[in-house]
């Protein structure tokens, strides 16, 4: 069994990228956390990410899952699980990347776009991949996916809104990443705007 991923099962993994306003960024994941969300990713692009990733990591410690995201090599992803990230999310397939994640016995889900790439990750040990981008080609290419390559999770991210959720999910999507769709919500209506993505399953 694989905890994160038990956690984020037919939920939301909620993207920030770039936010500065550290109150707005707690409140705003306070809010995440209490609607149910599992998973925080802070990209690692982001300014005083590791910083941040540290502060949260200690605030929702045994509530919630927080990662880093656009992590590019080895040397980011061991910076990011130095700081408490519980998951590593890079944008591509690089081995070296997988391999640090690992090698801490991090979760890692590389970015992937391809059968062929998906199916790198399956031999490199990956469990769950991020399909990205997943706006332009939609659930159905996640559903092709899945045919040949069930045991692998795919969780699609970017270009998603709020209201392609459900069909991403009901296509065979393990998770779904939301970035400023869901991230840049107020937060208080955060907990109505999960509830309107993942539906009732």
């Amino acid at each position: 069994m694989n905890p994160f991923l038990d956690a984020i099962h037919g939920g939301i993994v909620a993207i920030f990228r770039g936010e500065t306003d550290e109150v707005r960024l707690i409140d705003t994941c306070d809010a995440l956390v209490a609607a149910g969300v599992a998973a925080v990713e802070i990209t690692l692009d982001s300014p005083g990410a590791l910083g941040t990733i540290e502060r949260l990591a200690g605030r929702f410690q045994g509530r919630a899952h927080v990662g880093a995201g656009t992590v590019l090599d080895a040397e980011a992803a061991q910076r990011a699980v130095q700081a408490g990230a519980a998951f590593i999310v890079a944008p591509g397939l690089d081995e070296a990347t997988v391999r640090a994640a690992q090698q801490s016995g991090t979760p890692v889900l590389p970015g992937v776009f391809t059968a062929t790439e998906a199916l790198t990750a399956r031999r490199l040990g990956c469990h769950a991949v991020k399909l990205f981008p997943a706006g332009p080609v939609g659930p159905g290419y996640v559903a092709a996916l899945r045919g040949p390559i069930a045991d692998v999770a795919i969780v699609p991210t970017g270009g998603i809104g709020l209201a392609d959720v459900r069909a991403y999910l009901d296509a065979g999507a393990h998770a779904v990443g939301l970035g400023g769709a869901l991230t840049k919500v107020p937060p208080e209506r955060i907990g109505a705007s999960v509830r309107q993505a993942v539906g009732d399953g």
